[in-house]
């Protein structure tokens, strides 16, 4: 082949691959919901195997397949549906960050000079995610349940649950999806940190709202006692109200650390959006949760 030609096959080649790549990744791509988002084609890992289910779990599992789920909102790391009854939430991993296969893993993608390299990297990437992400929700249902409102936690795929969930996306139809095949998180629904607060303020209950800001900060120590730290320490993000004491209900940062008592540093940064909204609110809120910190510092509360 003369080499001119074969200049024009190599320039038409990466061409046709540039199109093939920002179609597949930016053209192609749905905006939003999508079962193709949440379906895992991940194997069966034992470290990921939670055990059978205890008899609560199997009534639980029965009271979701009972009732319709509505679509509530989207995390970093799941898409979250509200239960008919109100009483429930189903979470689903977003795996677009977590999926290893590829069609640049299989001929002729592989042929091309250091493609290989970066899909290697890439792998072990989203393999690392996926470990870290799966680990934090383990953490939340095995250390911190109670504290979060985790009713049970299903991260391989199985055969035994034998059941399905009907979901309604927030574009309209439904998908109906078999349990044993999802990869998802089931918890309590609590009621929004700043919504909770707001309520309590327009209703005029102080003392309740008092006692919130300080479920809040004991929430923090119980959470630093029992050593985990939130790598996504917030409150309009992360917190929550369950039968008028405070949650976490973003459990995807978690990490196991030597249980200790928190800093000044963790105390503020944990709740300075609070503070912030207290502000604007409620100042003399505001002053009282400065208060109910220096109290905890000095461990005189």
């Amino acid at each position: 082949m003369k080499k001119p030609a074969f200049i024009s096959c190599a320039i038409f080649s990466l061409v046709l691959f540039a199109c093939f790549f920002t179609y597949v990744n930016f053209i192609k791509r749905t905006k939003g919901f999508s079962l193709k988002k949440i379906t895992s084609y991940h194997e069966y890992h034992p470290k990921w195997d939670i055990g059978p289910l205890s008899n609560e779990q199997d009534l639980l599992l029965n009271r979701i397949s009972s009732q319709p789920f509505y679509y509530l909102g989207s995390g970093k790391e799941c898409y979250a549906f509200v239960s008919a009854d109100g009483e429930l939430v189903i979470k689903f991993f977003k795996q677009k960050h977590m999926h290893t296969r590829s069609i640049y893993n299989v001929w002729p993608f592989t042929k091309i000079p250091y493609l290989n390299i970066i899909q290697s990297a890439k792998v072990e990437r989203r393999n690392h995610l996926r470990n870290q992400t799966f680990m934090s929700y383990l953490i939340a249902y095995q250390h911190f349940a109670d504290h979060t409102g985790v009713l049970y936690l299903h991260l391989n795929q199985t055969n035994n649950l034998d059941r399905k969930v009907t979901l309604y996306p927030p574009k309209g139809g439904k998908v109906t999806l078999e349990l044993d095949s999802m990869e998802f998180l089931v918890q309590r629904r609590a009621d929004f940190v700043f919504s909770y607060l707001e309520k309590l303020l327009n209703e005029h209950k102080i003392k309740e709202a008092k006692q919130a800001i300080g479920s809040i900060l004991d929430l923090i120590i119980t959470r630093s006692k029992n050593g985990i730290s939130d790598f996504d320490n917030n409150c309009e993000r992360n917190i929550g109200f369950m039968d008028g004491r405070a949650s976490l209900i973003d459990v995807g940062e978690f990490r196991l650390t030597p249980p200790t008592y928190p800093s000044p540093e963790e105390f503020y940064l944990a709740t300075e959006d609070l503070k912030q909204w207290l502000g604007v609110r409620n100042p003399e809120l505001q002053s009282f949760l400065e208060v109910q910190i220096q109290k905890r510092l000095r461990h005189d509360f």
